[in-house]
């Protein structure tokens, strides 16, 4: 690991912020899932779902608590294709601070702080570790390989949580394929505004949410616009918008370039963390273990 972290330690602490994630959704409650088929590798590009993943979502229920209505004001601040620069204004400023703002306000959150500021990992103060997620998470830097040196097309937060979208020769296109977009709450913003058309779910690498309520784990295919079909991707179902940058956030400061195994609740999980370039997150993501 990039620091004297244990993978001890790190399950520990992942397995204290999905313990402590009282703002996540309940399955049956806040929203419930149609998988339908699972898929091989086999099936190429086909459909294997014939329906949305989404059967419903109580969207006054959830979008009406703090960091998810934050979370939803920064959704439409980006160009999704790499590339294409992106303009940040003083309002999307206000926004990404009030999401920052509301997360620390929580536990999962909270809890991140104190472990990684005890291991001098991040600032003791508030302010000092609001700041640095705003580093991490909102600074721009380019990732589309080729073009202006000093080009910024994306950043840790858009490629994550929102997705981007990436043709073959790496240029802007109708054809465009989506990479990132491992927040469920985005996919399901997606699908409902029939943007995003789901194929079906791999056996292997889900863990279904629905155990008293439970947030679960799912690897799924799907295309965005029209585009080319992503094979494999999805994350957490259910958790909060805090949890999740509460454990990308421990696991890039902790691991960063590297793809630690830990437990995080009753799941086992490895945590991809890639980086791009010293100090910037490229991208960050759950795999199902066991």
């Amino acid at each position: 690991m990039a620091s004297s972290i244990s993978e001890d330690e790190l399950s520990h602490i992942f397995t204290e912020l999905w313990d402590v994630d009282d703002n996540r959704c309940l399955y049956g409650e806040d929203y419930e899932l149609n998988l339908q088929s699972s898929l091989r590798r086999s099936d190429g590009d086909a459909d294997r779902s014939s329906e949305p993943l989404f059967l419903w979502l109580d969207e006054d229920r959830v979008l009406a608590r703090p960091t998810y209505r934050a979370f939803a004001a920064l959704l439409d601040n980006y160009e999704l294709a790499v590339g294409i620069p992106e303009s940040v204004t003083a309002e999307e400023l206000s926004e990404n601070a009030a999401f920052i703002q509301a997360c620390l306000d929580t536990r999962p959150m909270r809890a991140a702080h104190r472990f990684l500021a005890g291991r001098g990992l991040a600032s003791q103060s508030v302010r000092g570790f609001a700041a640095e997620l705003d580093q991490i998470w909102f600074h721009m830097y380019k990732r589309v390989r080729g073009g202006p040196r000093n080009l910024q097309d994306s950043s840790a937060f858009e490629h994550v949580f929102v997705g981007e979208t990436r043709s073959e020769d790496g240029s802007d296109s109708e054809a465009a394929s989506v990479t990132g977009a491992h927040n469920w709450l985005q996919l399901y913003l997606l699908e409902r505004a029939g943007r995003l058309n789901y194929f079906g779910y791999y056996r292997r690498g889900t863990a279904a949410p629905g155990v008293n309520g439970q947030p679960g784990l799912a690897a799924l295919k799907f295309s965005l616009d029209d585009g080319p079909v992503k094979p494999r991707g999805g994350g957490f179902v259910g958790v909060s918008p805090e949890f999740e940058l509460a454990l990308y956030t421990v696991a890039f400061l902790c691991c960063g370039g590297q793809r630690p195994q830990a437990r995080i609740g009753p799941h086992r999980v490895r945590v991809y963390c890639h980086t791009i370039g010293p100090g910037r997150l490229a991208t960050c993501y759950p795999e199902l273990i066991d």
